[in-house]
């Protein structure tokens, strides 16, 4: 289901969209996410921050289902540039990130 905005019978604007276990809320712009947003998958997984081109693009915040946190930039859904990881064990990861692995 989709609430919210829609010009030219698409969404564009602020949106609520709820399916297949997931949601997300946020901005639209010829059905397509971006903008800012929170996305909240069926595994319990959320993403609170930017998207270009219906995808997690520059800085956001995932966190995991287990309480791992990502706060860092994104590319093309992938962790990508400068980040911080958190794990429920506490280690920290701070730095760069290339294709979603701490790089240092």
């Amino acid at each position: 289901t989709f609430e919210g905005e829609f010009r030219g019978g698409r969404k564009n604007g602020y949106g609520v969209y709820t399916g297949n276990g997931t949601s997300y809320e946020g901005n639209y712009v010829d059905d397509i996410k971006e903008g800012r947003g929170k996305q909240v998958f069926s595994n319990g997984d959320v993403y609170e921050g930017e998207y270009k081109n219906d995808m997690r693009n520059g800085h956001g915040v995932y966190t995991w289902s287990n309480g791992t946190i990502y706060d860092g930039e994104f590319k093309d859904n992938i962790q990508q540039g400068m980040g911080k990881r958190v794990f429920t064990s506490g280690i920290t990861q701070e730095g760069r990130f290339e294709n979603g692995v701490f790089v240092g």
